[in-house]
């Protein structure tokens, strides 16, 4: 296991909505979907040791349309994130700031610009950078935290984790610190607990800063989500499920799973094939959807790692799992959706999928991107 995965936001291209074509699409959230018209990209040669960690666009501009696929806010962003609290990161002329949803500036563009050098709004707060420290500000552009960290990771819950001179500690809305800077990394609060790593070894703490859970794993993914987290042996580098108590409730044998929810999880297993396969299990253990589905790049990502903010609500690292009662999966680099018993629901065609909010989905066919209804067909047509 990997000590600390790379994240990367997945995006999704789409077409042909209501007679205009999109490059990149967003999930939607609040009602409006940051999308992308105009998209070039530059050139990489590939370095295997240090790879691009995003493609640079050029020439495209974002804006934001409805469910119904009108234009809301115009076209002329450099970059954008979805709304949360009411409010939307974008970039202008290489800052960040803030928009409403008319598209009013809300917070002026002054912030570093880098893809998560702006984290959206979480419990009236937001993590943003100037002059290279990170600070937190409110959604009039108050200043209400310092600029003094080397990092920081949205407020959960009441606390935030940052990061101070090569230690992590977490800090309340005040920015008085709670619980000591002396951790390697830490995760944000979720369940009331926070993953974190001392030398090499994950476990979990309470608000208190209390050692919950002992830090011996090899890594954690994510947080508790549904009561349950996903933990990895350090000596097997297999993966199972422990509960708040640190007991393991599903066997450490997977290679590995994603965080539960609707009631089941996607864990992948080696039954007798080059590469592992995705099932489903519920929160006995038991198999509820067999072993036969696809291991896809990016299936080791974390869904709640360092840099993404989103993951409990419609992140595009939710493929693989339920969402709305169906979930995306593929079948021999086919992806289709299914439900909760395996049924095959939307067929098997697909070069890519993403995973339904709000009833609509993203999905690739002929190297177009379109967007699909829980029926299959076409939506906004």
């Amino acid at each position: 296991m990997k000590k600390k995965l790379s994240v990367f936001l997945v995006m999704f291209i789409v077409g042909a909505i209501n007679g205009v074509d999109y490059d990149e699409i967003l999930s939607y959230r609040e009602g409006l979907a940051a999308v992308m018209i105009n998209r070039s990209h530059s050139i990489y040669k590939y370095d295997e040791f240090n790879p691009p960690s995003d493609a640079v666009r050029l020439n495209g501009r974002y804006g934001f349309i409805d469910k119904t696929g009108k234009k809301i806010i115009s076209f002329k962003y450099n970059y954008a994130k979805p709304f949360r609290e009411g409010l939307a990161a974008v970039t202008l002329n290489g800052k960040w700031g803030f928009i409403d949803k008319t598209g009013k500036e809300v917070i002026p563009y002054k912030y570093n610009y880098k893809y998560n050098y702006a984290k959206p709004f979480r419990e009236g707060l937001a993590a943003v950078t100037l002059n290279g420290k990170w600070g937190f500000i409110d959604k009039t552009g108050k200043e209400v935290i310092l600029f003094k960290y080397n990092y920081a990771k949205p407020f959960r819950e009441g606390l935030a984790a940052v990061e101070l001179n090569g230690k992590w500690g977490f800090i309340d809305k005040t920015g008085k610190e709670v619980i000591p800077f002396k951790y390697h990394n830490a995760k944000p609060f979720h369940e009331e607990l926070a993953a974190v790593m001392l030398n090499d070894k994950w476990g979990f703490i309470d608000k208190t800063g209390k050692e919950v859970i002992p830090l011996k794993y090899g890594y954690v993914k994510g947080a508790f989500h549904e009561g349950l987290a996903v933990a990895y042996d350090r000596s097997s580098d297999k993966c199972g499920f422990i509960d708040k108590t640190g007991e393991e409730v599903i066997p450490f044998k997977y290679h590995n799973a994603k965080p539960f929810h609707e009631g089941l999880a996607a864990v992948w297993l080696f039954e007798n094939n080059e590469y592992p396969k995705c099932g489903f299990i519920d929160k006995t253990g038991k198999t509820i959807i067999h072993f036969k589905y696809d291991y896809n790049k990016g299936d080791d990502y974390d869904d709640y790692d360092d840099d993404y903010d989103d993951y409990d609500d419609d992140d595009g690292h939710a493929r693989g799992s339920f969402r709305e009662g169906l979930a995306s999966v593929s079948i021999n680099n086919r992806w289709g959706f299914i439900d909760k018993t395996g049924k095959e629901i939307i067929p098997f065609k697909y070069e890519e999928a993403g995973h339904f909010n709000g009833g609509v989905a993203p999905v690739k066919l002929n190297d177009k991107w379109f967007i699909i209804n829980k029926k299959g067909k076409r939506a906004f047509e």
